[in-house]
């Protein structure tokens, strides 16, 4: 996984492994991505300019689609099986919460997050 400043042009390795990371996303100096290492998906965050990692979502089931904008990071969970159908979580980076956004009958997904505001795609009412 690489990063690029758009200013200077300089390109460098966000992190290297042998494990697939995916789906990475940046707001300021902190990035989100899918990591793989552990035989599941879980959310990590990393810190651009120390390159501290924390692992954010590190429960053994499916944790897709993350986003970040400032203090906060969602993603599309499936922690409670494939009969949820898909759910929207939510983390506040200074506090360390996690908030469960959705749980509804219906799938949940692709999930966005930007000044405080998350939108997602529902399955509720046919509106894909």
């Amino acid at each position: 996984m690489y990063i690029r400043n758009q200013t200077c042009g300089e390109i460098k390795p966000v992190y290297s492994s042998s494990f697939r990371k995916t789906t990475p996303k940046v707001s300021g100096n902190k990035a989100v991505f899918v990591d793989e290492r552990y035989g599941y998906e879980a959310i990590v965050l990393i810190n651009l300019s120390s390159g501290e990692e924390e692992i954010i979502c590190h429960v053994p089931e499916i944790h897709w689609q993350p986003d970040i904008d400032k203090d906060w990071i969602v993603w599309e969970d499936w922690r409670n099986g494939a009969h949820s159908r898909g759910d929207i979580y939510a983390y506040h980076i200074p506090t360390k919460a996690e908030v469960q956004v959705t749980n509804t009958p219906w799938g949940d997904w692709f999930p966005s997050v930007s000044s405080g505001w998350v939108v997602w795609q529902s399955q509720k009412y046919g509106n894909h």
